[in-house]
């Protein structure tokens, strides 16, 4: 599954573009409004995640196969039986394997034999030639003989060792590690095979349960924050009340690309010292990007709160009227004309008079080109600090609003940059 960055989406009134740190509208913004419901901007810790999954598996896991094809005579082991290095796990039948050693005993001593016999002739001939009643040709083709000979020795004292191995080690399957047995998948009775084409498994052992790993899928998108000795905490569906902690081990480099979707593979490696995690179980991970504590935030759904039209517009002319104070009175009067054009038009779309839809834009300053760049300058600066409209109930009940500059979001709180004299206000979340 492919994890992803949890994000927070604004849903509701625009933003406005403001000039200077923030923007306050004091005093009412419309009629006194009530049945709200806020909650207070307060200090806490909050924490940048990514998010993920992925399957619990044992650490130092290893298959053991089988080197002989026979009939399985006992199975010694069971499991979750710890096992040490060396100890017998399983016996195969061994009547075949006697007769083949029989027979490459046999084989052997044959070929023992005629060596034997060949390195004689070979001697005598030498004599013979020596004393030059015999030729050259025929001392080397008695050599050649012996030499043959004694690589059929070598060959059958080969099929001997190995007949003689298959009895005593092989016949015989050991435990490659000290470990325990995760899975067996052999009875007694059964054929294992032990070909290229068809290995029989027939354990799955791990070192131990004590450390685990988890095998997580992580979007391209969210790839590049994660580091190495990241502090990653999961939860499994066994005990979906407790948190688990892990670090990242391991950042694989390879793509893994599905339906068009692109991740990378992240190790993740945690301590299991009471047994409880198992392999198999999903992990649903939070990888910890960055953790601010002690900071000033507020909860998400207050940004996510859209006033009525009537009293957002009344707030946006508001907030307009305080940013003409300083330009002339013609100016400020064509200004405040084209925002209540625009909001006539607004709430027709919203009636449904026309197709469309969207909230009306703030007017431009006609005119000079100074307030042209400063309202551009303005809009820029506002999308770059990331200001959004956070509304909040005054002293005598009614809806203002404050714009502000957001920091690290998490699935529940948002950080509020610069705005210290913020702290203990009631924001609205949403209405009753």
């Amino acid at each position: 599954m492919s994890g992803g960055r949890k994000k927070i989406f604004v849903c509701g009134v625009m933003l406005l573009c403001v000039a200077g740190g923030f923007v306050f509208l004091g005093g009412k913004t419309g009629s006194v409004v009530a049945g709200y419901e806020t909650a207070g901007v307060g200090r806490g810790t909050i924490e940048e995640t990514v998010s993920s999954s992925g399957k619990l598996q044992a650490v130092g896991t290893v298959n053991v196969l089988t080197q002989l094809t026979g009939t399985v005579e006992r199975v010694l082991v069971d499991f979750n039986d710890e096992v040490r290095k060396g100890q017998p796990l399983v016996e195969l039948n061994t009547e075949m394997l006697k007769i083949s050693l029989r027979e490459a005993e046999a084989s052997l001593a044959k070929a023992r034999a005629q060596y034997e016999h060949s390195r004689l002739l070979f001697t005598n001939n030498q004599s013979l030639f020596e004393r030059k009643l015999l030729s050259g040709f025929d001392l080397d083709t008695s050599k050649t003989d012996m030499e043959v000979l004694r690589a059929a020795l070598i060959q059958a004292e080969t099929q001997y060792e190995k007949a003689r191995l298959n009895i005593d080690e092989y016949a015989i399957i050991l435990s490659p590690i000290d470990g325990i047995v995760l899975d067996r998948k052999v009875e007694k009775g059964e054929t294992v095979v032990a070909n290229s084409g068809s290995v029989t498994q027939l354990f799955i052992l791990a070192e131990n349960l004590n450390t685990m790993e988890i095998k997580g899928d992580v979007d391209e998108l969210d790839i590049s924050s994660i580091r190495l000795g990241m502090d990653v905490r999961f939860t499994v569906e066994a005990y979906p009340e407790r948190n688990f902690t892990g670090v990242v081990g391991q950042i694989r480099k390879v793509p893994v690309e599905t339906d068009n979707v692109v991740n990378y593979t992240v190790i993740v490696t945690t301590e299991n010292p009471d047994g409880i995690l198992l392999p198999g179980m999903t992990a649903n991970m939070e990888f910890l990007v960055m953790e601010k504590k002690d900071v000033l935030m507020v909860p998400a759904a207050a940004f996510r709160f859209s006033p009525p039209e009537d009293i957002a517009v009344a707030a946006r002319r508001k907030l307009l009227e305080q940013r003409l104070a300083d330009r002339p009175a013609q100016e400020r009067q064509a200004a405040l004309k084209q925002f209540d054009e625009e909001a006539r038009a607004a709430s027709r779309l919203a009636d449904g008079q026309r197709p469309g839809g969207g909230f009306f834009s703030m007017p431009r300053f006609g005119g000079g080109g100074r307030a042209n760049q400063q309202n551009a300058s303005v809009r820029q600066g506002s999308a770059g600090a990331a200001r959004r409209p956070l509304w909040f109930l005054d002293g005598d009940g009614s809806l203002s609003l404050r714009m502000v500059r957001t920091g690290v979001v998490d699935s529940l709180n948002i950080e509020l940059l610069e705005a210290e004299d913020l702290e203990g206000l009631s924001v609205v979340i949403r209405q009753k």
